[in-house]
């Protein structure tokens, strides 16, 4: 399933990640919207997004780890995209 905000933000929501956060990934989704359309990989804001969320997860208590978070991320992030593990990271 592709395009699902929904979807994606209840798996997000389910490990912690925060009405700000989804709010800022939403922009940042916005804003990567033709890079992704034209190099079919998630943009330098989605990017930067799960970067800040992986810093989180190394210096605060979260439901995750650092690594699964990136993978947990990716995957789900990617998918949203309908790109496989490869495109996506």
């Amino acid at each position: 399933m592709t395009h699902d905000f929904a979807t994606l933000v209840d798996t997000l929501k389910s490990v912690g990640v925060t009405e700000q956060e989804l709010i800022e990934l939403r922009r940042a989704m916005n804003d990567d919207a033709s890079h992704v359309e034209r190099h079919r990989t998630i943009g330098p804001k989605v990017a930067g997004w799960i970067g800040t969320l992986i810093h989180r997860a190394s210096t605060e208590s979260w439901e995750v780890s650092p690594e699964a978070a990136s993978e947990l991320l990716t995957t789900e992030i990617g998918g949203y995209y309908g790109l496989n593990k490869t495109q996506a990271g």
